[in-house]
Protein backbone atom coordinates (compact mmCIF):
# COMPACT_ATOMS: atom_id res chain seq x y z
CA UNK A 1 0.00 0.00 0.00
CA UNK A 2 1.38 3.87 -0.49
CA UNK A 3 1.15 6.41 1.94
CA UNK A 4 0.35 9.91 1.88
CA UNK A 5 2.60 10.70 4.38
CA UNK A 6 5.44 8.38 4.16
CA UNK A 7 7.28 6.80 7.53
CA UNK A 8 10.64 8.44 8.09
CA UNK A 9 12.93 5.92 6.29
CA UNK A 10 16.08 4.23 8.86
CA UNK A 11 18.09 3.05 5.79
CA UNK A 12 18.21 6.54 4.63
CA UNK A 13 21.69 7.13 3.18
CA UNK A 14 22.78 10.75 4.79
CA UNK A 15 24.81 13.30 2.47
CA UNK A 16 28.43 14.40 3.92
CA UNK A 17 27.25 18.22 4.21
CA UNK A 18 23.79 17.46 6.47
CA UNK A 19 26.07 15.05 8.32
CA UNK A 20 28.53 17.64 9.37
CA UNK A 21 25.89 20.52 9.96
CA UNK A 22 24.06 17.87 12.37
CA UNK A 23 27.49 17.51 14.08
CA UNK A 24 28.60 21.01 13.88
CA UNK A 25 25.08 21.99 15.76
CA UNK A 26 24.59 19.57 18.25
CA UNK A 27 27.99 18.25 19.42
CA UNK A 28 26.61 17.57 22.43
CA UNK A 29 24.04 14.98 21.48
CA UNK A 30 25.23 11.55 21.64
CA UNK A 31 26.23 10.08 18.58
CA UNK A 32 22.86 7.80 18.05
CA UNK A 33 20.76 11.74 19.11
CA UNK A 34 22.87 12.51 16.50
CA UNK A 35 22.07 9.73 13.88
CA UNK A 36 18.02 9.95 14.65
CA UNK A 37 18.45 13.39 13.97
CA UNK A 38 20.21 13.39 10.31
CA UNK A 39 17.09 10.81 9.50
CA UNK A 40 14.86 13.19 9.95
CA UNK A 41 16.20 15.83 8.24
CA UNK A 42 16.99 13.93 4.79
CA UNK A 43 13.11 12.33 4.58
CA UNK A 44 11.81 16.08 5.17
CA UNK A 45 14.44 16.98 2.60
CA UNK A 46 12.61 15.39 0.29
CA UNK A 47 8.81 15.30 2.07
CA UNK A 48 7.19 17.88 3.15
CA UNK A 49 5.51 15.74 6.18
CA UNK A 50 6.31 12.33 7.54
CA UNK A 51 5.29 10.25 10.33
CA UNK A 52 7.31 8.50 13.00
CA UNK A 53 6.05 6.31 15.67
CA UNK A 54 5.66 6.72 19.65
CA UNK A 55 4.89 2.42 20.20
CA UNK A 56 7.38 0.60 22.06
CA UNK A 57 6.02 -2.63 20.01
CA UNK A 58 7.54 -0.71 16.77
CA UNK A 59 10.48 0.14 18.20
CA UNK A 60 11.06 -3.71 19.32
CA UNK A 61 10.59 -5.07 16.02
CA UNK A 62 12.91 -2.43 13.93
CA UNK A 63 14.94 -0.94 16.65
CA UNK A 64 19.21 -0.75 15.45
CA UNK A 65 21.92 0.36 17.90
CA UNK A 66 21.13 4.17 17.02
CA UNK A 67 17.09 3.68 15.87
CA UNK A 68 15.66 3.45 18.98
CA UNK A 69 12.23 5.05 20.45
CA UNK A 70 14.06 6.78 23.65
CA UNK A 71 16.70 8.24 20.99
CA UNK A 72 13.73 9.11 17.60
CA UNK A 73 11.59 11.20 20.45
CA UNK A 74 14.80 12.67 22.09
CA UNK A 75 15.85 13.81 18.27
CA UNK A 76 12.64 15.20 17.54
CA UNK A 77 12.48 17.15 20.79
CA UNK A 78 15.44 19.05 19.77
CA UNK A 79 14.24 19.99 15.98
CA UNK A 80 10.49 21.25 17.45
CA UNK A 81 12.56 23.25 20.14
CA UNK A 82 15.41 24.51 17.64
CA UNK A 83 12.19 25.86 15.27
CA UNK A 84 13.60 23.39 11.94
CA UNK A 85 10.31 21.07 12.32
CA UNK A 86 6.13 21.11 13.84
CA UNK A 87 4.29 18.25 15.09
CA UNK A 88 1.17 17.75 12.88
CA UNK A 89 -1.73 17.27 15.29
CA UNK A 90 -3.83 15.65 12.80
CA UNK A 91 -1.77 12.24 12.55
CA UNK A 92 -2.22 10.20 15.57
CA UNK A 93 -5.58 9.39 14.16
CA UNK A 94 -5.07 9.03 10.48
CA UNK A 95 -6.19 5.48 8.84
CA UNK A 96 -3.45 5.54 6.20
CA UNK A 97 -1.06 4.59 8.79
CA UNK A 98 0.40 1.11 9.53
CA UNK A 99 -0.41 0.29 12.81
CA UNK A 100 2.27 1.37 15.31
CA UNK A 101 2.74 4.74 13.12
CA UNK A 102 0.76 7.63 15.44
CA UNK A 103 2.12 10.62 14.79
CA UNK A 104 3.46 13.05 11.85
CA UNK A 105 5.83 15.95 11.65
CA UNK A 106 6.18 18.73 9.09
CA UNK A 107 9.22 20.29 7.97
CA UNK A 108 9.71 24.25 8.82
CA UNK A 109 11.42 27.11 6.49
CA UNK A 110 14.38 26.88 8.79
CA UNK A 111 15.25 23.65 7.94
CA UNK A 112 15.46 24.02 4.43
CA UNK A 113 17.65 27.19 4.87
CA UNK A 114 20.29 25.28 7.16
CA UNK A 115 20.67 22.25 5.54
CA UNK A 116 21.20 21.60 1.75
CA UNK A 117 17.86 20.53 -0.03
CA UNK A 118 17.74 17.23 -2.06
CA UNK A 119 14.91 15.68 -4.30
CA UNK A 120 15.65 12.24 -3.27
CA UNK A 121 17.34 9.91 -1.18
CA UNK A 122 19.17 6.80 -1.29
CA UNK A 123 18.64 3.81 1.05
CA UNK A 124 21.48 1.80 2.24
CA UNK A 125 20.55 -1.60 0.57
CA UNK A 126 22.99 -3.40 2.52
CA UNK A 127 21.57 -2.82 5.77
CA UNK A 128 18.06 -3.74 4.95
CA UNK A 129 16.84 -6.86 6.00
CA UNK A 130 17.75 -9.88 4.59
CA UNK A 131 14.58 -11.91 5.84
CA UNK A 132 11.58 -11.00 8.03
CA UNK A 133 9.66 -13.69 9.80
CA UNK A 134 5.84 -12.35 11.18
CA UNK A 135 7.27 -9.07 12.51
CA UNK A 136 11.14 -10.28 13.23
CA UNK A 137 13.55 -8.99 10.79
CA UNK A 138 17.23 -10.61 10.15
CA UNK A 139 19.96 -8.53 8.88
CA UNK A 140 22.80 -10.59 9.10
CA UNK A 141 23.48 -13.97 7.88
CA UNK A 142 25.00 -14.76 11.07
CA UNK A 143 21.88 -14.08 12.91
CA UNK A 144 20.16 -16.31 10.72
CA UNK A 145 22.56 -19.08 11.09
CA UNK A 146 20.72 -19.25 14.61
CA UNK A 147 19.14 -16.62 16.50
CA UNK A 148 16.16 -17.10 19.18
CA UNK A 149 13.69 -14.20 20.35
CA UNK A 150 10.70 -13.18 21.94
CA UNK A 151 8.32 -11.34 20.18
CA UNK A 152 4.75 -10.08 21.93
CA UNK A 153 1.96 -10.71 19.80
CA UNK A 154 -2.00 -11.01 20.05
CA UNK A 155 -3.18 -14.29 19.57
CA UNK A 156 -5.72 -14.24 17.06
CA UNK A 157 -9.49 -14.64 18.84
CA UNK A 158 -12.16 -12.77 19.51
CA UNK A 159 -12.44 -13.47 22.91
CA UNK A 160 -9.53 -12.30 24.77
CA UNK A 161 -7.13 -9.08 24.47
CA UNK A 162 -4.15 -11.10 26.62
CA UNK A 163 -0.47 -10.95 25.16
CA UNK A 164 1.12 -14.25 24.30
CA UNK A 165 4.85 -14.83 24.37
CA UNK A 166 5.82 -16.39 21.15
CA UNK A 167 9.36 -17.57 20.75
CA UNK A 168 10.70 -17.71 17.20
CA UNK A 169 13.91 -19.66 16.45
CA UNK A 170 15.50 -19.89 13.15
CA UNK A 171 18.59 -22.69 12.87
CA UNK A 172 20.71 -23.53 10.20
CA UNK A 173 20.91 -27.14 11.45
CA UNK A 174 17.75 -28.18 9.76
CA UNK A 175 17.03 -25.24 7.96
CA UNK A 176 13.76 -23.92 9.09
CA UNK A 177 12.12 -21.16 11.33
CA UNK A 178 9.74 -22.34 14.27
CA UNK A 179 7.75 -20.63 16.49
CA UNK A 180 4.92 -21.59 18.99
CA UNK A 181 1.69 -19.80 19.75
CA UNK A 182 -0.93 -21.27 22.38
CA UNK A 183 1.29 -24.05 22.24
CA UNK A 184 0.92 -24.58 18.91
CA UNK A 185 3.81 -24.85 16.85
CA UNK A 186 4.82 -23.96 13.16
CA UNK A 187 7.51 -24.89 11.29
CA UNK A 188 8.81 -22.62 7.86
CA UNK A 189 11.02 -24.56 5.48
CA UNK A 190 14.51 -21.89 4.94
CA UNK A 191 16.20 -24.20 2.27
CA UNK A 192 15.88 -21.49 -0.48
CA UNK A 193 17.00 -18.58 1.86
CA UNK A 194 20.22 -20.45 2.81
CA UNK A 195 21.55 -21.67 -0.45
CA UNK A 196 20.46 -18.64 -2.45
CA UNK A 197 18.72 -15.79 -1.27
CA UNK A 198 21.23 -14.58 0.72
CA UNK A 199 23.30 -14.07 -2.22
CA UNK A 200 20.31 -12.86 -4.60
CA UNK A 201 20.56 -10.15 -1.80
CA UNK A 202 23.77 -8.91 -1.86
CA UNK A 203 25.19 -9.99 -4.98
CA UNK A 204 22.53 -9.06 -7.25
CA UNK A 205 19.59 -7.10 -6.66
CA UNK A 206 21.66 -4.58 -4.86
CA UNK A 207 23.99 -4.08 -8.42
CA UNK A 208 20.70 -3.32 -9.96
CA UNK A 209 19.53 0.52 -10.78
CA UNK A 210 16.50 1.55 -11.87
CA UNK A 211 15.54 4.82 -13.99
CA UNK A 212 12.29 6.00 -13.68
CA UNK A 213 12.10 8.97 -15.85
CA UNK A 214 10.12 7.85 -19.18
CA UNK A 215 7.20 8.05 -16.08
CA UNK A 216 7.36 11.68 -14.85
CA UNK A 217 6.04 10.77 -11.58
CA UNK A 218 5.80 12.98 -9.07
CA UNK A 219 7.10 11.27 -5.81
CA UNK A 220 10.42 9.60 -5.25
CA UNK A 221 10.42 5.97 -6.26
CA UNK A 222 14.06 3.94 -4.83
CA UNK A 223 15.96 3.86 -7.77
CA UNK A 224 18.42 1.00 -5.89
CA UNK A 225 16.82 -2.52 -5.27
CA UNK A 226 16.95 -4.42 -2.17
CA UNK A 227 14.68 -7.31 -1.49
CA UNK A 228 13.84 -9.46 1.52
CA UNK A 229 11.69 -12.85 1.79
CA UNK A 230 8.78 -12.08 4.20
CA UNK A 231 7.26 -14.76 5.78
CA UNK A 232 3.61 -14.51 7.31
CA UNK A 233 2.19 -16.23 10.32
CA UNK A 234 3.89 -19.07 9.75
CA UNK A 235 2.30 -20.65 6.68
CA UNK A 236 4.15 -19.38 4.27
CA UNK A 237 4.35 -16.67 1.89
CA UNK A 238 8.07 -15.82 1.41
CA UNK A 239 7.41 -13.65 -1.62
CA UNK A 240 10.18 -11.35 -2.33
CA UNK A 241 9.15 -7.61 -1.66
CA UNK A 242 10.79 -4.37 -1.64
CA UNK A 243 10.34 -2.58 1.72
CA UNK A 244 10.94 0.69 3.30
CA UNK A 245 10.27 2.83 0.11
CA UNK A 246 8.54 3.83 -2.62
CA UNK A 247 8.86 0.42 -4.91
CA UNK A 248 8.93 -0.43 -8.44
CA UNK A 249 6.50 -3.11 -7.45
CA UNK A 250 3.84 -0.45 -6.49
CA UNK A 251 3.46 0.64 -10.01
CA UNK A 252 1.17 -0.77 -12.73
CA UNK A 253 2.77 -3.24 -15.76
CA UNK A 254 2.17 -0.53 -17.45
CA UNK A 255 4.18 1.48 -15.70
CA UNK A 256 6.73 -0.78 -14.90
CA UNK A 257 7.54 -1.41 -18.89
CA UNK A 258 8.61 2.33 -18.99
CA UNK A 259 11.55 1.59 -16.30
CA UNK A 260 14.81 1.28 -17.22
CA UNK A 261 16.92 -1.23 -15.67
CA UNK A 262 21.04 -0.86 -15.72
CA UNK A 263 19.89 1.48 -18.37
CA UNK A 264 18.43 -1.06 -20.82
CA UNK A 265 14.72 -1.14 -22.01
CA UNK A 266 12.73 -3.79 -20.25
CA UNK A 267 10.44 -6.64 -20.75
CA UNK A 268 7.77 -8.19 -17.99
CA UNK A 269 6.69 -12.10 -18.31
CA UNK A 270 4.69 -13.76 -15.84
CA UNK A 271 3.24 -17.29 -15.03
CA UNK A 272 -0.38 -17.67 -16.10
CA UNK A 273 -2.93 -18.35 -13.41
CA UNK A 274 -0.31 -19.38 -11.67
CA UNK A 275 -2.32 -20.12 -7.86
CA UNK A 276 -4.95 -22.62 -10.09
CA UNK A 277 -2.02 -24.40 -11.67
CA UNK A 278 -0.36 -25.19 -8.61
CA UNK A 279 -3.83 -26.05 -6.80
CA UNK A 280 -4.15 -28.20 -9.69
CA UNK A 281 -0.49 -29.95 -9.34
CA UNK A 282 -1.32 -30.43 -6.09
CA UNK A 283 -4.60 -32.48 -7.06
CA UNK A 284 -2.48 -35.05 -9.83
CA UNK A 285 -4.16 -32.89 -12.53
CA UNK A 286 -3.72 -30.87 -15.18
CA UNK A 287 -4.86 -27.02 -15.25
CA UNK A 288 -7.16 -26.84 -17.77
CA UNK A 289 -6.94 -24.15 -20.61
CA UNK A 290 -8.39 -20.82 -20.22
CA UNK A 291 -8.64 -21.31 -16.27
CA UNK A 292 -11.08 -17.98 -15.54
CA UNK A 293 -12.51 -17.85 -18.66
CA UNK A 294 -14.42 -21.42 -17.94
CA UNK A 295 -15.51 -19.41 -15.01
CA UNK A 296 -16.72 -16.60 -17.06
CA UNK A 297 -18.35 -18.82 -19.44
CA UNK A 298 -20.40 -20.20 -16.46
CA UNK A 299 -21.56 -16.90 -15.58
CA UNK A 300 -22.06 -14.55 -18.49
CA UNK A 301 -25.57 -16.11 -19.70
CA UNK A 302 -27.03 -15.02 -16.42
CA UNK A 303 -24.38 -11.83 -15.95
CA UNK A 304 -23.48 -10.48 -19.36
CA UNK A 305 -21.26 -7.91 -17.83
CA UNK A 306 -18.98 -10.43 -15.80
CA UNK A 307 -15.12 -9.93 -16.42
CA UNK A 308 -12.39 -12.21 -15.80
CA UNK A 309 -10.75 -9.57 -13.90
CA UNK A 310 -13.74 -9.79 -11.53
CA UNK A 311 -14.10 -13.27 -11.40
CA UNK A 312 -10.09 -14.18 -10.56
CA UNK A 313 -9.96 -11.63 -7.78
CA UNK A 314 -12.98 -13.33 -6.12
CA UNK A 315 -11.91 -16.73 -6.59
CA UNK A 316 -8.32 -15.91 -5.42
CA UNK A 317 -10.18 -14.16 -2.48
CA UNK A 318 -12.37 -17.08 -1.65
CA UNK A 319 -9.60 -19.84 -1.42
CA UNK A 320 -7.84 -17.19 1.55
CA UNK A 321 -10.90 -16.81 3.17
CA UNK A 322 -12.22 -19.17 5.64
CA UNK A 323 -15.94 -18.59 5.58
CA UNK A 324 -18.23 -16.07 3.33
CA UNK A 325 -18.32 -13.54 5.80
CA UNK A 326 -14.77 -13.02 5.71
CA UNK A 327 -14.57 -13.09 2.02
CA UNK A 328 -17.10 -9.97 1.80
CA UNK A 329 -14.77 -8.36 4.13
CA UNK A 330 -11.87 -8.84 2.58
CA UNK A 331 -13.65 -7.61 -0.40
CA UNK A 332 -14.52 -4.84 1.12
CA UNK A 333 -11.26 -4.00 2.50
CA UNK A 334 -9.60 -4.40 -0.55
CA UNK A 335 -11.56 -1.98 -2.05
CA UNK A 336 -10.82 0.46 0.55
CA UNK A 337 -7.67 0.47 0.45
CA UNK A 338 -7.21 0.67 -3.96
CA UNK A 339 -9.73 3.95 -3.51
CA UNK A 340 -6.94 5.16 -1.03
CA UNK A 341 -4.19 4.34 -3.53
CA UNK A 342 -6.05 5.42 -6.53
CA UNK A 343 -6.03 8.70 -4.52
CA UNK A 344 -2.42 8.73 -4.67
CA UNK A 345 -2.10 7.95 -8.54
CA UNK A 346 -4.47 11.05 -9.04
CA UNK A 347 -1.75 12.63 -7.54
CA UNK A 348 1.44 11.30 -9.24
CA UNK A 349 -0.69 11.76 -12.83
CA UNK A 350 -1.01 7.73 -12.81
CA UNK A 351 -3.87 5.78 -14.01
CA UNK A 352 -5.92 4.63 -10.96
CA UNK A 353 -7.24 0.97 -10.77
CA UNK A 354 -10.84 -0.13 -10.91
CA UNK A 355 -12.50 -1.04 -7.34
CA UNK A 356 -13.76 -4.63 -6.68
CA UNK A 357 -16.94 -3.85 -5.09
CA UNK A 358 -18.07 -1.14 -7.48
CA UNK A 359 -17.37 -3.98 -10.53
CA UNK A 360 -19.08 -6.75 -9.06
CA UNK A 361 -21.93 -4.18 -8.64
CA UNK A 362 -21.77 -3.41 -11.79
CA UNK A 363 -21.88 -6.93 -13.21
CA UNK A 364 -24.70 -7.98 -10.93
CA UNK A 365 -23.14 -10.85 -9.68
CA UNK A 366 -22.60 -11.27 -5.86
CA UNK A 367 -19.54 -13.02 -4.79
CA UNK A 368 -21.50 -16.42 -3.54
CA UNK A 369 -22.30 -16.68 -7.54
CA UNK A 370 -19.07 -16.46 -8.69
CA UNK A 371 -17.62 -19.28 -6.01
CA UNK A 372 -20.33 -21.42 -6.89
CA UNK A 373 -19.62 -21.31 -10.11
CA UNK A 374 -15.99 -21.82 -9.53
CA UNK A 375 -16.84 -24.73 -7.72
CA UNK A 376 -19.55 -26.28 -10.67
CA UNK A 377 -16.75 -25.59 -12.79
CA UNK A 378 -13.54 -27.35 -10.95
CA UNK A 379 -15.15 -29.57 -8.68
CA UNK A 380 -11.81 -31.36 -7.69
CA UNK A 381 -10.56 -27.96 -6.19
CA UNK A 382 -14.06 -27.49 -4.59
CA UNK A 383 -12.39 -28.50 -1.28
CA UNK A 384 -9.99 -25.46 -1.20
CA UNK A 385 -12.57 -22.43 -1.25
CA UNK A 386 -12.34 -21.27 2.53
CA UNK A 387 -9.71 -23.16 3.14
CA UNK A 388 -7.25 -20.36 3.95
CA UNK A 389 -4.28 -21.62 1.56
CA UNK A 390 -3.06 -18.96 0.40
CA UNK A 391 0.07 -18.17 2.16
CA UNK A 392 1.08 -22.29 1.57
CA UNK A 393 -0.12 -20.99 -1.99
CA UNK A 394 2.44 -18.07 -2.30
CA UNK A 395 4.93 -20.51 -0.81
CA UNK A 396 5.23 -22.39 -3.46
CA UNK A 397 5.00 -19.18 -5.63
CA UNK A 398 8.28 -17.87 -3.92
CA UNK A 399 10.13 -20.89 -4.28
CA UNK A 400 10.01 -20.99 -7.64
CA UNK A 401 10.40 -17.13 -8.34
CA UNK A 402 13.53 -17.91 -6.61
CA UNK A 403 14.53 -20.86 -8.34
CA UNK A 404 14.00 -18.38 -11.76
CA UNK A 405 16.41 -15.72 -10.15
CA UNK A 406 19.18 -18.05 -8.97
CA UNK A 407 19.30 -19.44 -12.57
CA UNK A 408 19.08 -16.17 -14.65
CA UNK A 409 21.81 -14.80 -11.73
CA UNK A 410 23.82 -17.36 -13.28
CA UNK A 411 23.51 -16.65 -16.80
CA UNK A 412 24.21 -13.16 -15.55
CA UNK A 413 20.82 -11.78 -16.64
CA UNK A 414 19.44 -9.02 -13.91
CA UNK A 415 15.71 -9.56 -13.26
CA UNK A 416 13.65 -8.25 -10.93
CA UNK A 417 10.11 -10.28 -9.21
CA UNK A 418 6.84 -8.71 -9.27
CA UNK A 419 5.14 -11.93 -7.24
CA UNK A 420 4.40 -14.11 -10.22
CA UNK A 421 6.08 -12.33 -12.76
CA UNK A 422 9.70 -11.00 -13.69
CA UNK A 423 10.90 -7.81 -14.99
CA UNK A 424 14.05 -8.05 -17.07
CA UNK A 425 16.01 -6.70 -19.95
CA UNK A 426 13.93 -6.99 -23.10
CA UNK A 427 16.62 -8.25 -25.21
CA UNK A 428 16.83 -11.90 -23.11
CA UNK A 429 13.28 -12.29 -23.21
CA UNK A 430 13.53 -15.87 -25.24
CA UNK A 431 16.18 -17.23 -22.03
CA UNK A 432 13.93 -15.65 -19.24
CA UNK A 433 10.92 -17.15 -20.46
CA UNK A 434 12.21 -20.90 -20.95
CA UNK A 435 14.17 -20.50 -17.03
CA UNK A 436 10.63 -19.83 -16.07
CA UNK A 437 9.12 -22.95 -18.24
CA UNK A 438 11.91 -25.28 -16.53
CA UNK A 439 11.55 -23.55 -13.02
CA UNK A 440 7.81 -24.41 -13.07
CA UNK A 441 8.04 -28.01 -14.30
CA UNK A 442 11.47 -28.87 -11.71
CA UNK A 443 9.29 -27.96 -8.87
CA UNK A 444 6.09 -28.97 -9.99
CA UNK A 445 5.98 -32.18 -12.50
CA UNK A 446 3.68 -30.12 -14.84
CA UNK A 447 3.58 -27.39 -17.61
CA UNK A 448 2.49 -24.12 -17.64
CA UNK A 449 2.17 -20.97 -20.11
CA UNK A 450 4.45 -17.62 -19.53
CA UNK A 451 3.36 -14.72 -21.40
Amino acid sequence: MEYDYPFINQYSTVPRKISSKVKQLYPNESKSIQHCIKLIVVNLNVNVEVAYSKSDAFYTREKTRDYTKTHMLRAIEVLVNDGYIKISKRGSKNIAFKKGISSRIRRKLKLHKDFPKSKTYQIYLRKLPLLRVDDVSIHTAQQAQIMEVTINTKPKTNTTTNIVATKLTINKTNNTATHSVNNTVHTIPLRRYFNGSFCLNYDYFHKMKLDFGRLNLNRTYLRGVGLTRVFVDGDGCGRWYQLHGRSYQQLSKAERIQILLNGDEVAELDYSAMHPHILCAWEKQTTPQNFYESVVNALIVTFPSITRDVVKKVVLMSINAKSKAQLNRAIAKDSFEERKANKTRIKEGRATKSILVDDIKTCGASSEDIVKAFQTSYPFLSKYVYSQSANKLMLVESEIMTLVLEELKKLEIPALPIHDSVLFPKQHATQVKQVMLDCYKKKTGFDIEVK
